[in-house]
């Protein structure tokens, strides 16, 4: 081993993470991030845990004591929260198609309730959708917020 030409020349740089953020980055991203909080920019697209129903006994709660309204897509499951908010939740089965397809339902469904929550009464609402669904493949945003707001009507 004394023989001198197995050893490297030069040291290898150790390779960096392409997944974190090094320290410059860190700090020019929250000072834009605070900027934006300044000016009122940022604007949250997810529902907040106060918004979302999660726990067991909550939809049991619903399932068993709630009410209900369908068409041939959809079923509204509902009841009274008594909160100063309504709280959604959306079920789609594996019946329904394959989990982007499933996905993109629920990320519909979302999406029309974030932007019109002041239709949404105060009521804990399970969207539940029907073996129908399956033909909402190309469906968008405004033909689930058509199936949605006449469930809603009936709701009132």
């Amino acid at each position: 081993m004394d023989n001198e030409e197995d050893l490297p020349t030069f040291k290898e740089k150790e390779k960096e993470n392409p997944w974190l953020f090094s320290e410059e980055q860190e700090q020019v991203r929250k000072k834009s991030s605070q900027a934006q909080k300044e000016k009122g920019q940022v604007e949250t697209r997810r529902l907040t845990k106060e918004e979302r129903l999660r726990l067991k006994r909550d939809f049991r709660r619903v399932f068993t004591k709630g009410k209900s309204v369908s068409n041939d897509y959809v079923r509204l499951v509902y009841l009274e929260n008594g909160l100063d908010h309504p709280r959604i939740a959306v079920v789609v089965r594996k019946k329904i198609g394959k989990a982007v397809f499933r996905n993109r339902l629920r990320r519909l469904v979302k999406e029309f309730y974030r932007l019109n929550k002041e239709r949404f009464p105060n009521y804990d609402v399970v969207v539940l959708f029907r073996e129908k669904s399956k033909n909402l493949r190309d469906a968008k945003l405004d033909d689930i917020g058509k199936i949605l707001t006449e469930l809603l009507e009936k709701l009132k």
